[in-house]
């Protein structure tokens, strides 16, 4: 689920043709899910 949380995102901002590159997306979304994980701890 997690892993897919990137391409569902780019998928939907490519079909309101708005232009991330893929390394921001991962940039951003990785340290979330880190951070989500040490704190639910």
């Amino acid at each position: 689920m997690v892993f897919a949380f990137t391409p569902i995102i780019g998928l939907l901002l490519g079909l309101l043709a708005i232009t991330v590159l893929w390394e921001t997306l991962f940039l951003s979304v990785i340290p979330h899910i880190v951070l989500s994980a040490l704190f639910a701890q």
